[in-house]
């Protein structure tokens, strides 16, 4: 492992809004990325992250989204928080721009941290009962 690897402990996508094209708007709501949760990331890799929405048979006509990365270098004790927040229209494919996500990140953060307790509770339950039927 070089210098600079990465833990990624978790990848959950915050969905801000989502306007539908039939005129219905969704929101605050997440997205678990579990077969990306506790990989390594070495300095010159990278992982690429699709959400539903952008394949979604019924295609939304604006999103709002915010890809939210919790990881540590391997040397350091607590977990550091990236987010990446984009705004996207379709046309005939998704167009996206980066936007800052100053202005909702203590909603966020409250969506992430429930997301990440719940997922914790869920794997606890599912390793508990497949331990008592061995």
């Amino acid at each position: 492992m070089g210098f600079l690897s990465l833990h990624v402990n978790d990848v959950i996508v915050y969905i801000h809004k989502v306007k539908l094209r039939t005129g219905q708007t969704l929101g605050g709501s997440t997205a678990h990325f579990a077969d990306c949760d506790n990989i390594v990331l070495e300095s010159d890799e990278s992982k690429t992250i699709v959400h539903t929405i952008v394949g979604s048979p019924q295609i939304p006509e604006i999103a709002d989204i915010v890809i939210v990365v919790d990881y540590r270098p391997f040397w350091w004790p607590r977990s550091s928080r990236k987010y990446a927040r984009f705004t996207g229209a379709y046309i005939n494919n998704w167009q996206w721009t980066a936007q800052p996500s100053s202005d909702i990140r203590r909603e966020i953060d409250t969506a992430v941290d429930d997301d990440i307790k719940q997922f914790t509770a869920i794997q606890k339950f599912e390793n508990d009962r497949q331990k008592q039927s061995h």
